[in-house]
């Protein structure tokens, strides 16, 4: 059985979706961009050079929020084309103090594939 990540909520404002806060309090939910201010603690210490360079990179990038947890995080993730039509990804799951709403129609930055 695979790990499957549970969305819940630590802030349902009206009901109609999940959301969170952003460092200024701003809510934050799924399909929004928000700016990455800071990456979890011990994250990079954790990753050989490869993928450490690529998390780092994440750093003051504005990336779409793909889901909120029950513990409040949101999740975001950035992919990279590794040739011949592959691709690789990175999710990090931020803490309100961790990321920041960009404006309406901010188009999330990185590579496409």
């Amino acid at each position: 059985m695979g790990v499957r990540r549970l969305s819940g909520n630590a802030d349902s404002d009206d009901g109609a979706g999940l959301s969170t806060r952003d460092c200024a309090g701003l809510t934050v939910r799924v399909g929004m961009v928000v700016r990455v201010l800071a990456l979890p603690e011990g994250l990079l210490g954790m990753l050989d050079p490869h993928e450490r360079a690529r998390v780092a990179s994440l750093l003051g990038q504005a990336l779409a929020v793909i889901d909120v947890d029950e513990w409040g995080k949101a999740w975001v993730e950035q992919w990279w084309p590794e040739g011949d039509g592959d691709c690789s990804s990175h999710s990090l799951a931020l803490e309100p103090d961790a990321m920041a709403v960009c404006p309406a129609g901010t188009v999330p930055d990185g590579p496409t594939v």
